[in-house]
């Protein structure tokens, strides 16, 4: 069985006294299913509204459909079943208090905005993670990530406006990262590239006010224009295979820029 809206709508009641009848032989949550499903009367209970705070998803769902739970104000905590492979577009758009989610270990692609717009605090990819959509976990309060080896591209404005984002990990496969892949990530100090990656695209780190180190471990890697426009970045320091840009100086023959074109002048 699906759980479509209309469905939903029609059992909200049975969804609030009665979880395991409510998910009685269901298989699939529907796309919009509980898109903008925030409270209820509750009828039995002298007609309070109830608060649609907080889901644990069944194990026996195995899809949930594009925009599910998109702009569901107030959901604060999602539990997803077990053997979930793929969390589909839009999923857990605009949801501005969702500030917990454990991704299945099962969990082999996330697509474009799936949780664009919430406010997770913590997130953990499962090492079977092969692909992460644009927009992916833009805007969104977590402080630092790892992104498992088997990713090998991050997508455009995947991470952007993750203004509280402090620390990244990349893994040794990455080869590309997209455009404004991290652009505005205020409390972004410093970030290594590791020597696959072939371009770093256009505006990847821009406005990233507070960046202050980039190490790139291979010196042939390409940047597109504006890659660092508005950061804390002036120098350019050359160390063996490695391009450093950085804050200050690092070596004696370390190149000072004064904007985005000089550097660009610089490494064309």
């Amino acid at each position: 069985m699906q759980i479509t809206k209309e469905y939903v709508e029609k059992n909200i009641e049975l969804f609030i006294t009665n979880q395991e009848e409510f998910w009685r032989d269901a298989t699939e949550i529907a796309d919009y299913a509980f898109y903008d499903f925030d409270d209820a009367i509750h009828p039995n209970i002298n007609n309070e509204k109830y608060i649609f705070k907080e889901i644990v998803i069944p194990d026996e769902i195995t899809k949930i459909g594009a925009h599910a739970f998109e702009e569901c104000d107030n959901l604060e905590k999602v539990t997803l079943p077990a053997n979930l492979k793929k969390i589909e577009d839009c999923t857990f758009k605009f949801c501005p208090s969702l500030f917990s989610i454990e991704l299945p270990n099962s969990i082999e692609e996330i697509g474009e905005e799936a949780f664009y717009e919430s406010r997770l605090e913590n997130i953990i990819f499962p090492a079977g993670l092969k692909k992460i959509g644009k927009k992916a976990f833009a805007c969104n309060n977590f402080k630092n990530i790892v992104l498992p080896e088997l990713i090998t591209n991050i997508e455009q404005e995947t991470f952007e406006n993750c203004n509280n984002l402090e620390q990244v990990e990349l893994n040794q496969n990455i080869k590309t990262i997209g455009r404004k892949a991290f652009a505005n990530c205020y409390n972004l100090i410093k970030i290594t590239i590791c020597e696959n990656v072939d371009s770093i695209c256009t505006e990847t780190f821009s406005g990233c006010e507070n960046l202050e180190l980039v190490v790139l471990k291979n010196k042939d890697t390409k940047i597109g224009k504006l890659a660092f426009e508005c950061t804390n970045i002036f120098y350019l320091n050359i160390k063996e295979n490695e391009k450093i840009f950085s804050n200050k100086p690092l070596t004696n023959d370390s190149i000072s820029f004064n904007n985005n074109e000089e550097l660009m002048s610089l490494i064309q």
